[in-house]
């Protein structure tokens, strides 16, 4: 098995439904087709200011997923 097939094996089982992804759904706020996806999604908060008296965070919320599953638009 080559290395790309390893990557792409391995890949598999983390982008599973059933193991680490959730499923989505992908659109332009435009509208038009609905892409139906499994990606691994994160919610991640940053602190963006420390110094007053009450702490600023963000959210930074991101899916990742495979770029061959995207629409060839997108990629």
């Amino acid at each position: 098995m080559s290395l790309a097939q390893t990557m792409e094996s391995d890949l598999a089982v983390f982008l599973n439904a059933d193991e680490f992804g959730t499923n989505f759904t992908y659109q332009l706020s435009t509208g038009g087709e609905v892409f139906n996806l499994v990606g691994i999604f994160d919610n991640a908060s940053l602190q963006v200011d420390d110094l007053g008296p009450v702490p600023v965070s963000v959210g930074d919320a991101t899916i990742t997923c495979k770029a061959s599953d995207l629409p060839q638009w997108v990629r």
